[in-house]
């Protein structure tokens, strides 16, 4: 199980994001602790290591999950990016098969859509390694509808797209796919 914890019309974004952990670490009844950061920026418990944490932002809005699995999380939303830009980074950061079905959609706005959900599975992926953006993004690919990343053929992790308020895309992913708690603490959390 994941619970994620958010909120939105948060200002500091950042630091919102930690405030949730915070919150979540303290229903567990860890009041006192500090982030630890892998080689490539990952925040880890080194003092709870059976506690597995992701923290994401976005412009309105903050997030942070929590397991007992290892998981990677993020959140984006449709940042109004023109669609040239979006075609760009496509060709870039995804893989062929990706890319392709990116590029046969004919209306922007379900290609806008679509590309959110594909980068917002990817973020989770490289989040869920610890790798970040030192992982060759077009290494891998996302299948949100089957909820899978997969390099070739192969299965690497799963994905679970979670719905929030607003035009926010949030992915989970681990080596499972993972129920979801959401915990919204909107106007609870400064």
């Amino acid at each position: 199980m994941v619970s994620l914890y958010y909120t939105t019309h948060a200002d500091n974004l950042h630091d919102t994001a930690h405030a949730l952990l915070a919150f979540a670490l303290e229903e567990r009844g860890i009041r006192e602790v500090s982030l630890t950061r892998g080689e490539h920026g990952k925040p880890f418990l080194k003092e709870y290591p059976t506690i597995r944490i992701s923290l994401s932002h976005v412009r309105g809005l903050a997030a942070c999950a929590v397991a007992e699995e290892e998981i990677g999380m993020d959140v984006q939303d449709d940042r109004g990016l023109a669609a040239g830009r979006l075609l760009r980074i496509a060709e870039r950061f995804f893989a062929k098969e990706e890319a392709d079905a990116l590029f046969a959609l004919r209306r922007e706005e379900e290609m806008r859509r679509f590309f959110f959900r594909l980068w917002s599975a990817k973020e989770a992926y490289v989040k869920y390694t610890g790798k970040g953006m030192a992982e060759d993004f077009s290494s891998f690919r996302a299948d949100p509808v089957r909820g899978l990343i997969l390099r070739g053929n192969e299965t690497i992790a799963n994905l679970t797209e979670v719905s929030l308020p607003g035009e926010f895309f949030c992915t989970v992913c681990a080596a499972l796919r993972l129920p979801v708690k959401k915990i919204d603490l909107t106007g609870q959390i400064p």
